[in-house]
């Protein structure tokens, strides 16, 4: 039927009304946009952190961050922030399952030779439902610089994380490719680069 307006579909509930068939269709109609697709999900740990250059402190080294989505989200579009990029120097970023045992989305093996916003289209779009994910990294080159923010390093975060390292490494990644499984994490001291996952 039609998108309406949040004050047109509250009117269709008020006290003592009794909503239509295309009135139901009209509030899923409307609903839809505003979790799947029209939005973005932004990876900014702690936000009372400080902007920070985040080096990988091994080549190869995936790091990965547990964070929580809140909203469906279909995912077409990924970007992450380049300070200092290096000739011939490979990366990724992705999505993986709270448990570490997929890579839901893979935005690995780009070209990090150039500093600034780095833009991957994605050839397919994966929809992604509300719960906790694992935010994975990695490089080719341990000279590359994302931009970051201060995590303080090994902190935890007892709600997200249960106890566990807010970042840990898990297996290694190849030729700036993310691997299919995260593996066993254990904990690292290390930054986390800003990413955005977009529809």
């Amino acid at each position: 039927m039609t998108v309406q307006s949040p004050t047109t579909l509250k009117g269709y509930f008020e006290t003592g009304d009794v909503p239509t068939q295309a009135q139901f269709v009209d509030l899923i109609d409307s609903s839809v946009p505003l979790q799947t697709g029209a939005c973005a999900c932004f990876i900014l740990p702690e936000l009372w952190g400080t902007t920070v250059n985040v080096i990988p402190t091994t080549a190869s080294l995936v790091a990965v961050y547990r964070f929580y989505l809140p909203m469906n989200i279909t995912v077409a579009t990924v970007y992450t922030f380049l300070a200092v990029a290096c000739d011939n120097s490979l990366g990724g970023v992705g999505i993986y399952s709270n448990n570490g045992a997929s890579l839901l989305i893979n935005a690995g093996g780009v070209s990090l030779a150039t500093s600034g916003i780095v833009t991957v289209a994605l050839s397919t779009s994966p929809t992604l439902s509300p719960g906790f994910y694992l935010y994975g990294f990695t490089s080719n080159i341990q000279g590359v610089r994302w931009i970051g923010l201060n995590t303080g390093g090994g902190s935890y975060d007892t709600f997200l994380n249960s106890g566990q390292s807010i970042i840990g490494r898990g297996n290694t990644g190849s030729l700036g490719t993310l691997p299919s499984t995260v593996g066993a994490i254990t904990e690292i001291s290390q930054n986390v680069p800003m990413g955005k996952f977009e529809g």
